[in-house]
């Protein structure tokens, strides 16, 4: 009977979630064309001087930084329940979508007045970058049974994969062929259609709509999950001694593999 319950709580998917995986995937491929395009841009913002990596790499470390900070910021707005987290991803969708078209108009042979108008651009759309994956992982949890969580995640992760490997190809394509501009329009474009598609197909679920102890109480309008952590439960989980350990050598990790993929892009 158990096994039987859990299967008829499973939902399809890719039939319900799916431009919530599309989206994810232009978020991707938006990022990694920004990434993997920095040798290049270099040489149309500064045709005759060799890779400036010092300002490249500024741009870079702005990027992930920003996505991070953010990250931080969106997040509490998130696990307000005052806000609608549908309607904070189109947000996202939107002002990234725009960011990226504004990329298109960089001029260039301009140096560094081409470089700060990137920069700037840049720098915006890794601040609405903090309101993806902590909105995803949010609505997720209300929306996919816990049976899913995995094959959700999993499927997410495919997206985003795949879409950044195309975003090479084609962004490399592109800019040998000096229409690099295409790129960041077509990109921006599709973020903020699928950011569109997201706000009017996919509705925002009930906070702990699919936590076990609470899924039949909750089936009542009247009554609303409002749990949040405080900072004592912050400090016995998030920040217990094995997760510190774990984080820092997360941040290791990403700084060697950060290191050897920004070694393979500017070597030559």
């Amino acid at each position: 009977m158990a096994e039987k319950e859990t299967k008829d709580q499973e939902i399809p998917l890719m039939k319900l979630l799916w431009p919530l995986f599309i989206l994810a995937g232009f978020f991707s491929m938006g990022f990694g064309g920004i990434f993997i395009l920095i040798v290049p841009l270099s040489s149309l913002f500064w045709p005759e001087e060799p890779f400036h990596a010092v300002e490249m790499g500024l741009l870079i470390t702005t990027m992930l930084w920003g996505v991070s900070l953010s990250g931080m910021i969106f997040s509490r707005f998130i696990d307000s329940h005052k806000i609608n987290r549908i309607k904070i991803l189109f947000m996202v969708a939107f002002f990234r979508g725009v960011c990226l078209i504004m990329l298109s108009f960089a001029q260039e042979g301009k140096g560094f007045e081409a470089w700060f108008y990137f920069y700037i651009f840049t720098t915006i759309f890794s601040l609405f970058g903090g309101g993806n994956f902590p909105n995803v992982s949010s609505i997720s949890q209300d929306i996919v049974p816990k049976s899913q969580r995995s094959r959700f995640f999993g499927l997410h992760s495919i997206f985003r994969h795949t879409f950044m490997l195309i975003g090479f190809i084609i962004a490399g394509l592109l800019i040998q062929i000096g229409y690099w501009r295409i790129y960041f329009i077509g990109n921006g474009l599709a973020l903020i259609i699928f950011g569109i598609i997201v706000h009017i197909k996919i509705r925002e679920p009930k906070r702990g709509a699919q936590r076990g102890e609470l899924k039949h109480v909750l089936k009542d309008d009247s009554v609303q999950y409002d749990f949040k952590l405080d900072k004592k439960m912050i400090r016995k989980t998030m920040l217990s001694k094995t997760n510190l350990v774990a984080l820092i050598e997360g941040i290791f990790t990403s700084i060697f593999i950060g290191s050897l993929i920004i070694f393979l892009i500017v070597s030559e």
